[in-house]
């Protein structure tokens, strides 16, 4: 790290202007006016709250659900009640000048209708009836029936049908949508780390380039004050001059880009427009490098093994071929005969006589069982809903098959890609970091010269700028690093579950085959 040197009192004249410009080696680590506040884990809570894609997503899972517990609902339970009263006269059986007899009869029952997702549809019912003749010899009949029917698909509907099929894809659907809000999640952590990334390198390009200006300035006024007592030429006021619009400029530069900066992170925060300019300074440092030696990057196949593992768009992709699947697969099976075997099972009661309470326990009076096996079928001579669904998931399924190659593809790329990007940023900071030490040397070096006799003001002055375009460049190269770091981490899936820790090597096994999903 680059010290000041402090200058004997023998140099007399250029001894403050080269205090001044002594200070730019301690410029690149000094800590910004303003207290930092801002860490990176604030910013990606930040984002993931406010976020329109995620908010969109959560949306999407939502209605996923309600998809789902729409597709549930043919398995629902039925509750089926009757109530019914009648009177009918028989003509035939009055006689001339007599009224017609009247038969009254009331009935009433429950039953339940109940849909299992293996096709079977179970239905218990209780019906109890009362017939009565008033005026008659025919003395009043209670009639009351329990019974089970079973109803067994053995052809279309068989493992459930189409119902069963389409619950399965929609919660395949629904798992879809998760994983798409975990990729969405993702996308939002990126760009927010790499917008933070971005903010930290603008507010350490402008404390360099705002110290280079102070010190340049500083040189000017001193310079002046020489020339004016003719201890050095006018030229050299000219020069440090031009250094002077040269630094300012820059400086106004750094400004514009960390105001565009500021910018992204607001941008990616979710801040309001008002809030922008109050964002504080950053706080959470640059990442160190990795040492490749010490095996702490991980090879391109780790990589792509976790991403395989962890991805959520490829779980995405994987999940909407299971639903296509699911979905061709019961829409096949509607293309069967229809073929059902019904079981029957049932006890019967008579009571005869009595009031209108003999409607009540007719099972304890005359009874017996009874039971029936019925085997119907049925032939659709078309079914052009089930074939246009059939039609529609193969085609799914191949698009989606397709797109999920050619994810797993571009995965194995990206992670070649992402590790060799990581492991070249990494060396490249640490010669940007030995450059900034061996500048810092050569700026002390310089000085002890001058203060010999054997170099000049301007031979300071260009190892001075030296350092401060090493100290530039170091900073650039940190960006550069810590964008790979969050890009490998991306291209692994493992970059929202901690944004700012360095990669390792993965021990995690290889995701199953395809064929196994």
């Amino acid at each position: 790290m680059p010290h000041p040197v402090t200058l004997p009192p023998s140099v007399r004249g250029l001894r403050p202007a080269l205090l001044a410009l002594g200070l730019l080696a301690a410029a690149a680590s000094a800590a910004p006016a303003q207290e930092p506040r801002l860490t990176l884990e604030e910013v990606v809570r930040a984002t993931l709250a406010a976020s329109a894609e995620v908010r969109a997503a959560e949306a999407g899972v939502r209605r996923q659900e309600g998809v789902a517990r729409q597709a549930a609902g043919a398995f629902d339970a039925r509750l089926l009640t009757t109530v019914a009263a009648e009177r009918v006269e028989d003509p035939t059986a009055g006689t001339a000048g007599a009224p017609a007899a009247a038969t009254r009869g009331m009935e009433y029952g429950v039953g339940i209708d109940r849909r299992f997702r293996s096709g079977v549809v179970v239905a218990p019912q209780l019906s109890v009836s009362r017939a009565e003749t008033p005026g008659s010899d025919v003395l009043p009949r209670s009639l009351a029936t329990a019974s089970l029917d079973v109803l067994l698909p053995l052809g279309r509907g068989r493992g459930g049908g189409l119902p069963t099929a389409r619950e399965r894809a929609a919660s395949d659907s629904r798992r879809a949508g998760e994983s798409e809000l975990a990729q969405r999640r993702a996308e939002a952590v990126l760009r927010s780390v790499e917008a933070y990334w971005g903010y930290l390198a603008a507010v350490k390009r402008l404390e360099v380039q705002r110290g280079a200006e102070e010190r340049a300035a500083r040189l000017v006024e001193e310079t002046r004050k020489l020339v004016e007592a003719d201890q050095r030429p006018p030229a050299d006021l000219v020069r440090v001059q031009a250094s002077l619009a040269s630094t300012r400029a820059a400086r106004l530069a750094g400004e514009q880009g960390l105001t565009a900066a500021r910018g992204e992170l607001g941008l990616a925060m979710g801040t309001p427009p008002e809030a922008l300019a109050a964002l504080p300074a950053p706080a959470t440092p640059f990442p160190a490098p990795a040492d490749p030696a010490a095996g702490a990057l991980p090879t391109p196949a780790q990589v792509a093994a976790d991403a395989l593992r962890a991805r959520p768009d490829l779980a995405a992709l994987r999940a909407r071929r299971d639903a296509a699947r699911t979905l061709l697969r019961g829409a096949r099976g509607e293309l069967r005969p229809r073929l059902d075997l019904t079981v029957r099972l049932g006890y019967t009661g008579v009571e005869e006589g009595g009031a209108l309470g003999g409607m009540l326990p007719p099972l304890s009076g005359r009874s017996g069982v009874h039971a029936g096996v019925e085997l119907s079928s049925g032939l659709a001579l078309g079914n052009r809903e089930a074939e246009g669904l059939a039609l529609q998931s193969a085609a799914e399924e191949e698009d989606v098959a397709t797109a999920e190659r050619e994810l797993e593809r571009r995965i194995a790329l990206q992670a070649g890609t992402a590790v060799e990007t990581l492991r070249r940023s990494g060396a490249e900071l640490e010669q940007a970091l030995e450059a900034a030490r061996l500048h810092s040397v050569a700026v002390e070096n310089e000085r002890r010269r001058f203060q010999l006799g054997s170099a000049t003001l301007f031979d300071v002055l260009y190892a001075e700028d030296g350092l401060t375009s090493a100290t530039l460049a170091r900073i650039e190269g940190e960006l550069r690093h810590a964008v790979a770091l969050a890009r490998l981490r991306a291209a692994a899936g493992s970059l929202a579950a901690d944004p700012g820790a360095a990669p390792s090597p993965s021990t995690a096994p290889a995701p199953p085959e395809a064929g196994d999903v």
